[in-house]
């Protein structure tokens, strides 16, 4: 197998460690930061032939270097699979979803692999603040300016419901939870999630960090209304814009239908699918007053 890279405007080639990729399902969406890495999935054929995720991450120069393979040992030992999301810093650090040997089906942790190193963000049965139990790992964002990763993750007191949380060395930080007051004054009912036969995710429904530590993210609130939430690097909420608004494009009926995902920039804007009534799917960009624009 020869892995092609377009990076700086140039094409590069390489002998990928002798695998070759086969078709799959549930892709992993690509990340990049700003020194040209990617952070990428693929699937390799296991000893039966069947297709497995693995993770790579490509160097502007078109090298690639191995994140995880199927059944990879990490810390301690453990024997993990990688699964779901990855994202990327600007220094070069990988964090992504995984299944660990001997957790239940699709219950997810965080893994973290820097220099050829993997280690666990937080891993399925982690003490939560409440009380509870991390139960699974649904999303994942890396921190561009700390060593904190933003997870989206149901916890044993809310088994069915999704919080935001900072995570780092087997500690969570509570960021949104169930049942929290946001910013406007409606409860948090959950953070928005796709469903599909891998179970639950946040992914698309969480912004990768901007150069200030920035994410956005979109929420379902306990009355039934959805809202788009930014979220500062010490965990400060700000309220961007709730469905059941009227705009001058119209009243909004649902944000990011159908999880076409979420953006934001450095300077605070947010780029967000919005369903108006009456009218097509929009695409717009909100301003951090909360007000669409040049709509497209």
């Amino acid at each position: 197998m020869i892995f092609y890279c377009a990076l700086s405007g140039r094409i590069l080639s390489q002998p990928l460690y002798g695998l070759s990729f086969l078709p799959g399902d549930q892709p992993s969406t690509p990340a990049i930061n700003n020194r040209d890495e990617i952070a990428f999935a693929g699937f390799i054929p296991d000893d039966a032939g069947r297709p497995r995720r693995a993770f790579f991450l490509a160097e502007p120069d078109g090298t690639v270097r191995l994140i995880a393979l199927p059944e990879q040992l990490a810390h301690l030992g453990e024997t993990i699979q990688p699964f779901g999301s990855l994202s990327v810093t600007d220094q070069g650090i990988v964090v992504f979803q995984a299944w660990r040997r001997g957790d239940p089906p699709l219950a997810l942790s965080a893994y973290e692999w820097e220099n050829g190193f993997l280690t666990p963000v937080v891993t399925v049965g982690t003490p939560a603040p409440d009380g509870g139990k991390l139960i699974r790992v649904t999303g994942v964002r890396a921190g561009n300016r700390s060593r904190l990763t933003l997870v989206a993750a149901h916890l044993s007191t809310h088994p069915d419901q999704a919080g935001l949380f900072f995570a780092a060395h087997g500690q969570l930080k509570p960021v949104a939870v169930p049942g929290q007051t946001m910013p406007g004054g409606d409860r948090l009912r959950t953070v928005q999630e796709t469903i599909g036969s891998a179970g639950p995710s946040a992914t698309f429904y969480l912004s990768r960090a901007n150069e200030r530590g920035q994410y956005a993210f979109v929420a379902l609130l306990e009355d039934g209304r959805q809202g788009v939430y930014r979220v500062d690097e010490d965990g400060t909420l700000s309220l961007v814009l709730k469905s059941g608004t009227d705009t001058d494009l119209g009243r909004i009926a649902a944000i990011s239908p159908d999880g076409y995902g979420i953006g934001l920039n450095s300077r605070g804007q947010v780029a967000v699918t919005l369903q108006i009534q009456g009218r097509p799917d929009l695409l717009v960009r909100l301003t951090p007053n909360g007000q669409p624009s040049n709509r497209q």
